[in-house]
């Protein structure tokens, strides 16, 4: 038997366009359906006047190996966030993907894809660092994973980091293995050992770099505080930017300096581990990080694309998720944004005051509803 849910009255983000609009949305087993097709015997409604109505939302750098790593979380946690989707960030490698795959990727209600750690145990704990030397690698396993999980991997991962990876020849060696089996590199850039510019060269179009507003090191500003032009460039040729906030890897005066140029991150992700989500001033949440955005001037349309359409088209799923187009997946999130002051604190302890907390009320995953704020009616 057929089932329908209506959200009406919502105003609509497309993230494409910009556009805010007030419009209904129609699901019809778990694909978003033309309004015209809605029959009135058999749909539910919800009414979402005075919200906002979203694609849901991608976590596109996270640690969900759970159980598997000491720093992951669970990821079906994510969904009382208004996140349907989610990207690991290298937590496995070669040497335990498979069991991450089937005992995480495969069970959990959210979409998952990875990048996998070049490093062949991936990121396991805190205390235990991943090894990035290319004698270590194993590449022709990494080439058999490739071949077999064509669907889910999206690269390789490399913390490129003094006292992890202490040489930009490091990077190289990991963007040539993903040249030869034709994928992205995912690389961690905080406290680089080399000069961020030297990095953003080194980056191909789609190929992912993270933190861009680390504060440890060398950055992406200038002396003079502009941002260089190795890095603009970079954009121009297609190197994504994603904020990747965490705890460690987050500058609230790089960012200031970075947005007031109009340097926007191209995504915006969490970096969650155990010991930050539901809790830190850090980086508690993906519309956490979201609202220390908002508050600094960046759009809401940019910022809800920096979390749908954008990080869906490097998942290889925009057409299926990140946008609300009939015939696409149901992926849902609807949101309020409240005026709240709440602080959040960068690496070095520096605060900040935001004044807008954006709150996700419920999330729709396949047309099933699979978080409901308390106070949300659904009528």
């Amino acid at each position: 038997m057929k089932r329908q849910l209506l959200i009406k009255n919502g105003t609509v983000i497309n993230p494409l366009t910009n556009e805010l609009t007030k419009q209904d949305i129609l699901i019809e087993d778990g694909i978003l359906i033309d309004i015209s097709q809605k029959n009135n015997s058999i749909v539910k409604e919800i009414n979402a006047e005075e919200y906002f109505v979203s694609p849901g939302w991608i976590d596109f750098h996270c640690h969900v190996f759970y159980k598997g790593s000491g720093l992951a979380i669970n990821p079906d946690i994510l969904l009382s966030t208004g996140v349907t989707s989610a990207v690991d960030a290298g937590t496995s490698g070669c040497a335990n993907f498979r069991i991450f795959k089937s005992s995480i990727v495969d069970l959990s209600i959210l979409d998952i894809k990875t990048y996998l750690n070049v490093y062949g145990s991936g990121q396991i704990d805190d205390n235990i660092r991943e090894i990035f030397n290319k004698q270590f690698y194993k590449i022709e396993e990494i080439k058999r994973l490739f071949k077999e999980f064509f669907d889910n991997l999206l690269g390789l991962k490399i913390r490129l980091s003094n006292g992890i990876a202490d040489d930009l020849s490091s990077l190289q060696d990991v963007v040539d293995i993903a040249r030869s089996i034709n994928t992205q590199v995912c690389v961690h850039t905080t406290d680089p050992p080399c000069d961020m510019a030297e990095i953003a060269d080194t980056l191909r179009p789609n190929d992912i770099f993270c933190h861009c507003y680390h504060g440890r090191g060398n950055t992406i500003l200038t002396a003079n505080g502009k941002i260089k032009s190795a890095i603009l460039d970079a954009r121009k040729r297609g190197v994504v930017f994603d904020s990747s906030n965490g705890m460690g890897n987050f500058s609230i005066k790089v960012c200031q300096a970075a947005l007031e140029q109009n340097f926007y991150p191209d995504i915006i992700s969490s970096d969650l581990t155990m010991d930050k989500i539901n809790f830190s001033p850090y980086a508690k949440s993906l519309p956490f990080v979201m609202s220390k955005y908002l508050s600094l001037g960046m759009p809401l349309s940019n910022i809800i694309r920096a979390v749908t359409a954008t990080p869906a088209r490097l998942m290889k799923m925009d057409g299926k998720i990140g946008e609300l187009k009939s015939g696409m997946q149901a992926d849902i999130t609807i949101f309020k944004i409240k005026n709240y002051t709440h602080t959040h604190l960068d690496f070095v302890q520096e605060s900040y005051k935001a004044e807008k907390l954006i709150v996700p009320v419920m999330t729709i995953k396949k047309g099933a509803i699979d978080f409901c704020c308390a106070d949300f009616a659904l009528f």
